[in-house]
């Protein structure tokens, strides 16, 4: 497919359906900057699967794929939204932590492989879905969600160890 006519397609389809995905963006998020986010992620997705295709598929028939990424963007945007603003929460409300237990996250951190201490920190500090991090790191969301799960056990484990041999976990 040559760039002029995907660029032709693309046109065609924010035409024919961004009306449609804006106003389903808006439906799920009730905030209308955040719905022009997703509407723009939306097509933007669309974009990179329209680059994957061999041939320009036929116009009548992407209607409803996205419409469905529309859905999923914006479903993604209102849940880290909503992660956001409770875990902002949560430090509002919270002790703050202190340098010492922030020398113990960062230590932690350090005992993992590179790969798995990026994949935790843009999942819990940069609050990044698991497709989010897969794009980023050239990965799949599956590889993405095991390699965490894998990441975030092994501090579980090596946290429990220190717990045992110190018998807690102090500030130093």
């Amino acid at each position: 497919m040559s760039i002029e006519n995907q660029d032709d397609f693309l046109r065609t389809a924010v035409r024919r359906y961004g009306p449609f995905v804006l106003r389903r963006c808006r439906a799920i998020l009730r905030d209308p900057a955040l719905a022009e986010d997703a509407f723009q992620q939306t097509f933007l997705t669309f974009t990179r699967w329209l680059q994957t295709q061999p041939e320009t598929p036929d116009i009548e028939k992407v209607g409803g794929m996205v419409l469905t990424m529309a859905e999923r963007t914006s479903i993604d945007l209102y849940r880290r939204r909503q992660r956001q603003e409770r875990d902002m929460h949560d430090l509002t409300v919270s002790e703050k932590p202190s340098a010492g237990k922030w020398l113990y996250v960062d230590q932690l951190l350090d005992r993992l492989t590179p790969r798995e201490r990026r994949i935790v920190e843009l999942s819990v500090y940069g609050g990044l879905t698991a497709p989010e991090i897969a794009r980023d790191l050239g990965l799949t969301p599956g590889a993405v969600r095991v390699a965490k799960l894998r990441a975030l056990d092994k501090l579980k484990s090596i946290v429990q160890d220190d717990v045992t041999m110190r018998g807690g976990l102090g500030d130093e």
